[in-house]
């Protein structure tokens, strides 16, 4: 499949899923706004990759496409068509915690990173592997999650319970709102939008002691549009931030147990 057919494809499924839902949940207008205006921009060049990149989520797409989906043909045609077509790269490939280097994968097909360039949106896929917890974090762009296969369990904000989301369920998360997500027994695959203040810094939350939570940075890479290549976040992000921890971990595990 070309590069513009793979494109168009996600984003009309994607859009496809979402206005029906837009009469009860006016959240989701941002969200398809970009999508259609996503429909209109012109193709972008992809970044270098490491080989390694995207092994766990290459490696599970096929299992993900020939299971049951319980949300429709929709979704099923985004699983058996784009994923597969599409680049995909490790989110945090130098984590301290192995569990977590190679369980957490993107593919954009909007955005710097994508096939489509947007300078105010980023969309695409995200793969988590199974068993994983994915740990608090925020940042300061709006962000929609579509549930394409697997059960995941969303949390938003501190000390707050998860709520488990199936396939064609979605959450929204506010700017800046910090949130959690957990894997059950099998791996899930979402389907992820970015508008606002795209340009912006994960970071990382982790409770040094009950009821105090404290931010840190992790390592990440990310695509530094003057060269096209992903660099490490600690090399293109503006000095001065808000944070002491900039490139540290959070020192606690990652993986629950099975």
């Amino acid at each position: 499949m070309g590069k513009k057919r793979t494109a168009n494809l996600f984003l009309k499924q994607l859009t496809a899923l979402l206005e029906p839902r837009l009469s009860a949940d006016t959240r989701l207008h941002p969200f398809i706004d970009t999508l259609q205006r996503a429909r209109k921009a012109g193709l972008g060049k992809s970044p270098k990759r490491r080989d390694e990149d995207g092994a766990a989520a290459r490696t599970a797409l096929d299992t993900m496409v020939a299971g049951s989906v319980r949300a429709g043909e929709t979704i099923r045609d985004m699983l058996g068509d784009v994923a597969p077509a599409l680049d995909w790269y490790d989110c945090y490939p130098d984590h301290p915690d192995p569990a977590l280097a190679r369980a957490l994968v993107a593919a954009h097909v909007v955005g710097s990173l994508g096939i489509v360039r947007h300078p105010e949106a980023l969309a695409g896929l995200f793969f988590i592997d199974a068993n994983i917890d994915y740990p608090l974090h925020d940042h300061r762009s709006n962000e929609l999650y579509v549930v394409l296969s697997g059960d995941v369990d969303i949390a938003l904000g501190f000390g707050t319970d998860t709520v488990s989301h199936a396939p064609g369920s979605y959450a929204v998360v506010p700017p800046g709102t910090p949130h959690q997500l957990r894997t059950g027994s099998k791996p899930v695959l979402l389907a992820f939008i970015w508008t606002g203040e795209i340009k912006c810094p994960v970071h990382w939350w982790h409770e040094a002691e009950p009821g105090v939570w404290q931010r840190t940075l992790p390592p990440r890479a990310m695509y530094d549009a003057s060269t096209e290549e992903m660099v490490g976040a600690q090399d293109i992000l503006p000095t001065g931030l808000d944070h002491p921890n900039l490139g540290n971990a959070p020192p606690y595990p990652t993986r629950r147990p099975s």
